[in-house]
């Protein structure tokens, strides 16, 4: 659903889908907040790609989506944070949040993300990394450079 610029909304059935990839790039209804509570409903979502979202932030219940593999989140100028129960997603294998230009900080329960390989930062605002950051065992790829603040 890339690219779709006059879809404005998603119905309310749309959660109950067994959908395992999801692509809602650039489209109007990136920024909606219902659209969010209803990605959350998707328990069998493994990819999801948000890139170009207008979204400051994900709703807590984004830390329902357990069997999300892979989020895709770049270019989300307005991404300023995760939420806490991010934590939550323990099978998150890869996170691009690259050219999040607003974005600033990673939560504190980040640490709890053990199958999380791949991480892109690059060309965000982020200044500090969580305390917990160390506990990311399975980090094989980490890109932070051009970090602007």
């Amino acid at each position: 659903m890339e690219s779709c610029y006059k879809l404005e909304s998603l119905p309310e059935g749309f959660g109950e889908l067994n959908l395992t990839k999801l692509v809602l790039g650039k489209t109007p209804l990136d920024g909606a907040d219902e659209t969010y509570a209803i990605l959350g409903k998707i328990a069998t979502l493994t990819e999801l790609d948000l890139s170009y979202s207008e979204i400051a932030t994900l709703p807590e219940r984004f830390g329902d989506l357990k069997n999300l593999k892979e989020l895709d989140m770049h270019e989300c100028e307005a991404l300023e944070s995760l939420p806490e129960r991010f934590g939550d997603l323990k099978n998150l294998k890869e996170l691009n949040l690259y050219c999040c230009g607003s974005f600033e900080s990673l939560p504190e329960r980040f640490g709890d993300l053990v199958n999380l390989q791949t991480l892109n930062l690059a060309c965000t605002a982020v200044v500090t990394l969580p305390k917990r950051f160390g506990e990311l065992k399975s980090l094989t790829e980490l890109k932070l450079y051009n970090c602007q603040s």
